[in-house]
């Protein structure tokens, strides 16, 4: 019931109508109206379906359907990228119902088509979708997170689970989009509904996933902005040693255009600047299907639109309805599993392309990408964004080249907070000297044993034993008149807990022991519990046994029996101000001998601090220095052992496909039951096949060896003569050789062994059996021979190659005068004169 349209140049769209494209136009879609253009051929082909889906994913974005119906070639396979790359649907027609399947098979084939069916269902399929909230919302479903604030990151859980990823750093809009999306393909109307359907069905999270990893690529995408990478590119072949390989990096490559655009583009300046340079391109993404595919490099034919014809011819094979990457372009990219989020990037490269990847990933994620970008490239290294990406606020590590097409150059120092590296545990720290270890300093009983023994060589008084930082190890006697707990955290530290008046001497008695390394004293008087006390400080350095060294052992020793007078009582029997006088007299003195010994103490300990101050210094420097050197070794550690494992990825996989063609190999070979033998230049034994052996006595050890070692079963005396003929002219060498044993005959071929890269390798000689037709030949001879009438055989150059024995009768000549000769000879004169010039039949 819908009217059908031809479109004219700025149609306006309208619902409900049919549009159709004129003939010879190529259609789009600009805003809310159709345009038309002349169309432009690639190599004689249109794609007019890719051109316009194009237009429609730029438009309208999640809003934008495509559907791909009957029709050969593959004509809107990249349309069907783009589409599902803006976040729109895309649904094909089964290809057993299509009437012509080429396109629909094309685009099923991506692994982005969201339903493959009959035409006749599709109306509901679309019904459903365009009434699904996600749609409603002009693609803005952020009220979903609303409903639960936890299913969200419920979802991303189950994600993480199933797929080993984590989708935390992706924007949240972009992460509710596409699930909205997934959400409305599925008629799920609430998060938490959708939450219970990934966990109920597991092919779900992978189609999410897919979602999820979905990039917008394609062969010189944006292709002024490649026009500016190619300067970059000159620019860092110029300036590359010819020794020195170029490094690229191309994180997020999905199904590898971008990577092979950019290694052709450095294969095109190489070659123009005439140099050898071998070109190393990482190209890594984290969807295993896409690189898959990425490996294979083989591509639509639709790629025309995109590459130029030059191109195309340089660096592509036509393998049917598809184009393949060449084999040396394929050999310069690796292509490798790398979260970029998570592992440790590639170093030491020239250039870094990261294009429609850094919109998807919240800001946090952004800076630290960036910042591993900077370390990774080398001084004066050069990255490539997308058009929508910036570098943010790291104006001091990279400068703008291009601004339009977001190219930058590296400049400034390589930031060290990009990665925590740790110390490792058990490593020594240079400059830090290792304290002395002493084993019975832990154990109490022999702590104690031992300053029993000190106490009995000096009269056992209240003592402590402490080590050169004062910290006492061991309690010995009534040492609480002189020693007591200050308030606040408990401490061991003997002057900390030295009774008020007697700290000071306590302390210049110590620091004139351990300066002197002798035995130190003094008497000093102080007020204890209303008393005046009058002590003796004696303080012994110990250097025996040798594990005691360092120890001190400081005890107090009362100067008078039972002298304990009140300070008021004392005052009052002096009785006199002489007296008094005195008194104070000998405090001040007392005060004045702790004061200058509490100075020369300080200076020492100045002095002291100063030197020690020096050398914290300096062994600063030294961590530091150490600390950057570990730090720059840990992290180039860290790309190198990246940079192993993706190399190590893609010679497995090279593995994987080795192994399978050596399997088709080898059982195409046995299965032919064809005698056929390798020899390389040296004509030494590569490989044989097992029918081989009828002919050769030939093991399986005997691979290596020359084959003039080898005995063989026929009659051949010119095998190894004519296999050089063959090395040096190239050109194939037949002869029938008989067998010793059973009679048997074959045609000996002789050809040469030709490289993938079209090398001469050695020679591959083939025995085909032609015993049958040997015996049939011999059996015809025979009749021929016995025949009543003169029979000949003659081949395509009229010369007679059998004669039978009435031919002989017949002409009156032997055998040996007629093999060999023009069958004119045989032809009466009379006849010849007759008719000059004609050839007898």
């Amino acid at each position: 019931s819908m009217p059908v349209i031809e479109v004219e140049d700025r149609m306006a769209v309208e619902a409900n109508h049919v549009y159709i494209i004129p003939p010879n136009k190529s259609l789009t879609l600009g805003g809310s109206r159709l345009h038309l253009s002349e169309p432009v051929l690639q190599r004689g082909m249109r794609m007019p379906i890719d051109h316009f889906f194009r237009s429609l994913a730029e438009t309208r974005h999640e809003k934008a359907i495509g559907i791909i119906l009957s029709g050969t070639g593959s004509d809107g396979t990249l349309g069907v990228k783009a589409i599902k790359g803006a976040g729109g649907i895309a649904l094909a027609q089964s290809p057993e119902e299509s009437q012509h399947d080429g396109m629909p098979r094309s685009a099923v084939a991506t692994g982005l088509v969201d339903y493959v069916g009959p035409i006749a269902s599709m109306p509901d399929v679309l019904i459903r979708y365009i009434g699904h909230t996600f749609v409603k919302l002009a693609g803005e479903p952020a009220d979903l997170a609303g409903e639960e604030p936890d299913t969200l990151s419920s979802i991303l859980a189950v994600l993480h689970t199933r797929t080993r990823y984590d989708f935390h750093a992706y924007k949240k809009g972009t992460l509710l989009r596409r699930i909205a999306r997934r959400m409305g393909l599925n008629r799920v109307e609430a998060l938490g509904d959708y939450l219970g359907f990934l966990r109920e069905h597991p092919e779900e999270v992978t189609q999410l996933f897919k979602d999820l990893l979905i990039g917008v690529t394609g062969f010189f995408r944006e292709p002024e902005a490649f026009a500016a990478l190619e300067r970059v590119i000159a620019e860092i072949v110029e300036h590359k040693a010819a020794d020195m390989p170029v490094r690229l990096w191309v994180p997020g490559c999905a199904t590898g255009e971008e990577a092979y655009s950019i290694a052709m583009l450095v294969s095109e300046r190489l070659q123009a600047a005439r140099k050898n340079c071998s070109i190393q391109l990482f190209a890594t993404d984290i969807d295993e299907e896409a690189l898959a595919t990425a490996r294979a490099g083989l591509y639509p034919e639709n790629i025309v639109v995109d590459v130029s014809p030059e191109r195309l011819q340089r660096f592509f094979t036509r393998e049917g309805n598809a184009f393949r990457v060449s084999k040396h372009i394929r050999d310069a990219v690796v292509f490798a599993v790398q979260n970029l989020i998570a592992e440790p990037p590639f170093s030491k490269l020239d250039l870094v392309s990261c294009r429609n990847l850094l919109i998807y990933l919240e800001p946090e994620a952004q800076k630290k990408i960036i910042e591993l970008f900077h370390f990774a490239l080398n001084e004066d290294g050069f990255l490539f964004l997308g058009s929508a990406e910036t570098i943010g606020e790291h104006d001091d590590l990279f400068e703008p080249l291009v601004k339009k097409w977001r190219l930058y150059r590296r400049i400034g120092a390589v930031r060290r907070n990009v990665a925590e590296f740790p110390f490792f545990p058990g490593q020594d720290i240079p400059g830090v000297a290792k304290p002395i270890v002493r084993p019975f300093l832990s154990d109490p009983a022999r702590l104690r044993e031992f300053t029993r023994g000190l106490l009995l060589e000096n009269f056992a008084p209240a003592s402590v034993l402490i080590d050169r930082k004062y910290q006492i190890l061991y309690y010995h006697g009534p040492v609480g008149g002189y020693l007591d707990q200050p308030a606040g955290a408990p401490t061991d530290d003997l002057l900390m807990r030295a009774r008020e008046g007697l700290r000071i001497t306590l302390r210049a008695v110590l620091h004139k022991a351990v300066k002197g390394d002798g035995h130190a004293s003094a008497v000093v008087q102080f007020p204890h519990d209303g008393v005046s006390r009058r002590v003796r400080v004696i303080v012994m350095p110990q250097a025996a046994p040798p594990e005691a060294d360092g120890l001190l052992l400081v005890s107090f020793l009362e100067e008078l029996e039972a002298v304990e007078r009140s300070v008021e009582s004392a005052a009052e029997a002096a009785g006199s101000e002489g007296a008094m006088v005195q008194q104070l007299d000998r405090e001040l003195q007392a005060t004045r001998d702790d004061l200058q010994s509490t100075i020369e103490e300080l200076e020492s300990s100045n002095e002291e601090l100063k030197a020690a101050n020096e050398e914290i210094m300096s062994v600063n420097e030294e961590l530091q220095s150490t600390n950057e050197e570990l730090e720059t070794s840990k992290e180039e550690l860290q790309s190198l052992n990246e940079e192993l494992s993706t190399v190590n990825s893609q010679l497995e996989e090279k593995i994987r496909e080795l192994e399978a063609t050596n399997d088709d190999l080898d059982n195409l070979l046995r299965s032919t039951d064809l005698a056929t033998i390798f020899l390389d230049r040296e004509l030494n034994i590569k490989r044989f096949t097992p029918a081989t052996t009828r002919l050769f006595n030939l093991i399986e050890i005997d691979q290596g060896r020359p084959v003039s070692d080898i005995s063989c079963k026929f009659e051949d005396d010119d095998l190894l003569k004519e296999a050089g003929a063959v090395l040096e002219r190239l050109a194939p060498i037949e002869k029938e050789v008989r067998s010793r044993e059973n009679d048997q005959w074959y045609i000996r071929r002789i050809l040469p062994y030709r490289t993938q890269d079209n090398r001469i390798d050695g020679v591959v000689v083939t025995f085909v059996d032609i015993t049958a037709r040997k015996r049939s030949a011999e059996r015809f001879r025979l009749i021929v021979e016995a025949a009543p009438m003169a029979e000949m055989v003659v081949n395509e150059a009229g010369d007679i190659v059998f004669i039978n024995s009435r031919t002989e009768q017949c002409f009156g000549y032997v055998r040996d005068e007629l093999i060999g000769k023009p069958v004119e000879i045989l032809v009466p004169e009379r006849f010849r004169a007759h008719h000059p010039g004609q050839r007898w039949a």
